[in-house]
């Protein structure tokens, strides 16, 4: 399979659309034949292409196919998702959530 499903969802900065719908993201695993003839058409061979990675949110996971990911720029750390915080616990507070793990 060449794509992979991306459940994105943040409950720090997004709790009020979540409510409504849920945001995929799908990624391509390899470039395919479409994106490599349109680099070699566009590039000369002395041209670089950087490939970034970014590791910087946990994901956890249901199958090969489904991931979900926590956690955006500009919000809670992607640590406090998992080991909790204060700007995980205010949020909760405010709705009068009881259950906390």
């Amino acid at each position: 399979m060449n794509l992979a499903l991306r459940h994105m969802r943040d409950p720090g900065q997004d709790r009020a659309m979540i409510v409504r719908f849920a945001y995929f993201r799908s990624k391509r695993l390899c470039s395919g034949a479409e994106l490599e003839r349109f680099l070699k058409q566009r590039l000369t061979p002395a041209e670089t292409i950087f490939i970034v990675g970014c590791a910087l949110w946990p994901m956890s996971g249901l199958g090969d196919g489904h991931r979900f990911r926590f956690g955006a720029l500009g919000g809670m750390a992607a640590d406090e998702y998992v080991t909790g915080g204060d700007r995980a616990a205010r949020p909760l507070a405010a709705r009068s959530v009881a259950v906390r793990q």
